[in-house]
């Protein structure tokens, strides 16, 4: 029988699994590393055995509609410019698990639905309220409202690990910049939603507190373009991109602002042709572009590596696709 304490344990001792494994990895199996993992383990299990579920004062869930035209967004909550609300607009349900869970895609597995059916979420959260508690009250609020059952696992992939480059990464941290400048001279947008706007220098333009990484296609290549973006999230765009699941491995906890163009991965330049017939080639001997795995390492100081890696996976036993009325 699911019960949500069960599975916020469960939570709790994912996290520190999470903690050990990453130490094995790094070569750190030592019994400084095994003292840390019981001390973590037995300060999580004692706040857990006393706090109950965090949950919102007041929060509405309902299903999107189809056609809203509005580009997915979530927002708000501690650290962000509207604290006192968490905010999704037109998301699935899949886009909630990960932000809730603090998951990449590849650590997500359930029925192809989670990522199709659309939906709203206004809630208030309580002042002084944690990023953490925040989160836990996230997860509290699809076991409620979806019903949602799950259980978690360890699978083996092959996949590519985003490493930094040994010459040091080439973007700012602009973590404590002025996110909401204008890059267009069109005035600082009103909300973060709706389609992407790029400025007059080919960045973003963001609104205060928004998050935004986009793959776009050109003609002859393509490109990524990120705004106040943490490593992650390239990494997860990466791995649409590829096709392949991307784990960042940089180490880099900021956020980052940048745009760079490459071509596909997909696409051999010696059989593509331009509008007016001629070859490709032709007209790329006359830009500055390279592969996806040569930008990454030029404009980002970054590295794309091959390598077998063990995940720890959320798997989705069943969810409603109605969420229970507000």
């Amino acid at each position: 029988m699911f019960t949500y304490g069960a599975n916020l344990r469960g939570s709790v001792m994912f996290k520190a699994a999470c903690v050990l494994r990453q130490n094995r990895v790094l070569g750190r199996d030592s019994l400084l590393c095994k003292i840390s993992f019981t001390l973590f383990m037995s300060g999580c299990l004692s706040i857990q055995a006393s706090d109950s579920p965090k949950t919102f004062e007041v929060a509405s869930v309902k299903r999107a509609q189809a056609s809203s035209g509005v580009s997915p967004s979530i927002r708000g909550g501690p650290g962000s410019s509207i604290p006192g609300e968490f905010i999704a607009t037109n998301v699935s349900l899949k886009d909630l698990l990960l932000t809730a869970f603090e998951l990449n895609a590849y650590q997500l597995a359930g029925p192809p639905w989670l990522a199709v059916e659309h939906y709203e979420v206004i809630a208030k959260v309580t002042p002084g309220t944690s990023k953490k508690d925040c989160q836990l009250m996230q997860q509290a609020l699809l076991v409620e409202r979806f019903g949602l059952k799950f259980h978690r696992g360890v699978r083996e992939i092959t996949g590519m690990a985003l490493t930094v480059d040994k010459g040091g990464p080439k973007i700012k941290d602009v973590s404590n910049d002025d996110i909401s400048r204008d890059h267009s001279g069109q005035g600082t947008p009103k909300a973060p939603t709706g389609p992407a706007i790029i400025g007059k220098d080919g960045l973003l333009v963001v609104a205060p507190g928004e998050t935004r990484v986009s793959w776009y296609k050109g003609g002859l290549t393509d490109g990524i373009i990120a705004a106040n973006a943490p490593i992650g999230r390239v990494a997860t765009v990466l791995s649409q991109l590829l096709k392949m699941e991307v784990i960042d491995q940089t180490g880099l906890a900021g956020k980052y602002t940048f745009r760079f163009d490459f071509l596909r991965p997909d696409r051999d330049p010696q059989t593509l042709r331009d509008v007016n017939g001629r070859p490709a080639s032709d007209m790329l001997s006359n830009i500055n572009v390279a592969d996806l795995f040569t930008s990454v390492r030029e404009h980002l100081g970054l590295r794309l590596i091959r390598q077998k890696m063990q995940i720890n996976m959320l798997y989705i036993d069943y969810a409603d696709k109605i969420p229970v009325d507000n």
